[in-house]
């Protein structure tokens, strides 16, 4: 019982600042629907939402919170297909949404090979050593 209220308080919190989040970029993109950064950001939040159900094992809520964020990721990859930054965040997010909510490795890995190009692009080290490492997980 006390690791299920100490989680429950965990999620609580967790869901709050994820929904403030979203709200916030709601406010941001109804005002310029243009910004592709405020997509990606908003995807984020969803996805890590949609992680938060996923501890408590309510899959209707997760899936529908990583639907919302594949749906942003790929909104922004539409809107700015000249910013390699966001293009590759953007690419990056849509691999793990796909990933967590169709089980679809072919195109999580499509997505994060997509992500490593731009990342290699712009010479981001960081953000490349991540996207491999979940390519390798995805190839073993």
């Amino acid at each position: 019982m006390g690791d299920q209220s100490y989680n429950l308080k965990d999620f609580n919190s967790a869901q709050r600042y994820y929904q403030s989040a979203i709200q916030k970029f709601d406010k941001v993109i109804k005002l310029d629907s243009e910004n592709a950064d405020s997509y990606i950001y908003r995807g984020n939040a969803y996805l890590s939402l949609g992680n938060a159900y996923l501890g408590l094992r309510n899959r209707t809520s997760a899936s529908n919170a990583k639907q919302n964020a594949f749906q942003d990721y790929k909104k922004a990859i539409e809107i700015n297909p000249n910013d390699k930054i966001s293009l590759a965040r953007a690419y990056e997010g849509s691999g793990d949404a796909r990933f967590g909510l169709y089980h679809d490795n072919r195109g999580a890995i499509e997505d994060y090979q997509e992500a490593r190009k731009y990342y290699v692009n712009q010479n981001m080290t960081e953000d490349i050593n991540r996207v491999e490492s979940k390519l390798r997980r995805l190839r073993e």
